[in-house]
């Protein structure tokens, strides 16, 4: 009986373990090159839960392989004793409870791998020009379309987009990042004063870095810069990113339509108390 007892236990073992590293293996595959700090922490808990699991599978073993050595050379007189089976029952009874423990940590962590890896897919929001809202963030192009008519080299020409982003969520959004385009429908590079063309955020609300290689498009980030760009739980913020021209003493820009779009926005979120 004994015997049968050990023997089904280190069956399950052997399942559950083979199972366990085969979603292992696959989960590893897909997610190795961006696993963040708290998923390899976690990966490293459950790594150390299965040596664990090794360790009382070699554990069982060892029993077993006790009780079949006591098989062969006992006699009638020499059998174990009530209170040996007792002991080696209870050692069952430790191991079986210590395999449920660490079947169940092993599953925890688990979910709590997938819940970031859920967590990292959602964070980045791909828009395009359409208003839409994804992922519990609203955006709104109140103006993505603006004309400006010829340029000289006084005064600027300016084209102000307003973009307005609005958190459905009941979570704080913090560390909101807001990458795009501004692009003109019109060459206007040629004749372009140094320093220009020039974006600058008119809300106040986010620091703007960009970029111009002499095209036609400007790439753009809006950030918090030194301060956290973030949306209270049903709040929303509009930032308005306004690009000014200018053209060289004695030379002129032509009219041009400009048009804003975003990449992508990123940001972090934090359950409201």
């Amino acid at each position: 009986m004994k015997k049968l007892i050990i023997v089904i236990i280190v069956c399950s073992l052997f399942v559950f373990t083979s199972c366990s590293s085969a979603n292992k293996s696959k989960s590893a595959t897909s997610t190795t090159a961006t696993l963040s700090a708290s998923e390899k922490q976690l990966q490293s808990q459950i790594d150390d839960l299965f040596s664990q699991l090794s360790a009382y599978k070699n554990i069982v073993s060892n029993l077993q392989s006790q009780i079949k050595t006591t098989e062969t050379t006992t006699t009638p007189s020499t059998l174990p004793t009530a209170s040996a089976n007792d002991e080696v029952s209870n050692e069952i009874d430790k191991i079986t409870a210590n395999i449920k423990n660490l079947n169940d940590s092993v599953s925890i962590l688990q979910k709590q791998v997938q819940t970031i890896q859920d967590s990292l897919k959602t964070a980045a929001t791909n828009i395009g020009v359409t208003s839409t809202t994804l992922n519990g963030l609203s955006v709104i192009f109140i103006s993505n379309n603006i004309d400006v008519g010829i340029t000289g080299s006084s005064p600027a020409g300016v084209a102000q987009f307003a973009i307005k982003l609005t958190n459905t969520t009941a979570s704080l959004i913090s560390n909101l990042d807001v990458t795009g385009t501004i692009t003109s429908l019109q060459s206007i590079s040629g004749a372009m004063a140094s320093g220009y063309p020039q974006i600058t955020d008119a809300a106040t609300l986010s620091s703007i870095a960009y970029s111009n290689g002499g095209g036609n498009t400007i790439f753009f980030e809006a950030y918090g810069g030194t301060k956290s760009l973030s949306i209270p739980a049903g709040g929303s913020i509009t930032i308005r990113p306004k690009i000014s021209i200018l053209a060289t003493v004695n030379n002129k820009l032509p009219a041009t339509t400009f048009i804003i779009a975003v990449n992508a926005v990123t940001y972090d979120t934090t359950a409201t108390k």
